[in-house]
């Protein structure tokens, strides 16, 4: 919705103030970052690029279309979501879930030297974000441990810091691969909190999964151990 008290506004690009009616409206956040003189000077720009190097556009462009008709690679090769190139699974790093990643090792390698470079150019940008992401994370594990419980199932414990989601059938690492990606605190938001999990502190938690049980609950075993 847009805000009709707002008359003006800095566009991020060129820096200056400019009337709201300059800037055309967005459906998120009332109107777009960049006026419209920004705008079309990054569209010739890059319509410009594109008519200097068509033969690279043409290309990507007939890998596109043969990925939207759903064509299959051959088989040992997967494409890459971002060159869209067909390429054996070996150039395709193998990630913590035991899956091959979307990205060839060229494309991650461009990520990588991209994300490094704007983190280096705008260190207040990067710091800002990474505090956004950390405050999200909070935030979803917090509603999980307020929906599984404050305390350890085990021993007690109350500390938040401490704590943390468990499998009580185990096999976490199975449920985790098949995620593929992201924490298990948002899985569990998605869907709706299910039954099967439970709150552990680290230790006890640690203790279940590479032991089978936990010292608070068999002593006997503990000792034998």
């Amino acid at each position: 919705m847009l805000d009709d008290e707002i008359t003006e506004k800095q566009c991020t690009l060129c820096k200056k103030v400019k009337p709201v009616a300059e800037f055309i409206s967005a459906f998120t956040s009332g109107y777009a970052n960049r006026c419209a003189e920004c705008r079309e000077r990054g569209q010739r720009a890059h319509k410009k690029y594109i008519k200097k190097d068509v033969e690279t556009w043409n290309a990507w462009q007939a890998k596109y279309v043969k990925r939207r008709k759903g064509e299959k690679p051959k088989p040992g090769h997967r494409i890459c979501q971002r060159c869209l190139g067909e390429l054996p699974n070996e150039q395709f790093p193998i990630g913590t879930q035991g899956k091959r990643m979307r990205l060839c090792i060229k494309c991650r390698a461009y990520y990588a030297a991209h994300t490094a470079k704007w983190r280096k150019k705008h260190p207040e940008k990067a710091r800002v974000l990474t505090e956004r992401a950390k405050e999200k994370h909070r935030e979803r594990r917090r509603k999980c441990l307020e929906h599984y419980g404050k305390q350890c199932a085990c021993c007690g414990v109350e500390h938040t810091e401490f704590l943390a989601i468990d499998h009580v059938n185990g096999k976490g690492g199975i449920h985790r691969a098949e995620m593929h990606a992201g924490s298990i605190y948002g899985w569990l938001i998605r869907n709706n909190f299910p039954e099967g999990f439970r709150t552990l502190c680290f230790n006890c938690n640690w203790s279940f999964g590479c032991y089978g049980y936990c010292p608070h609950q068999s002593p006997q075993a503990a000792s034998v151990a």
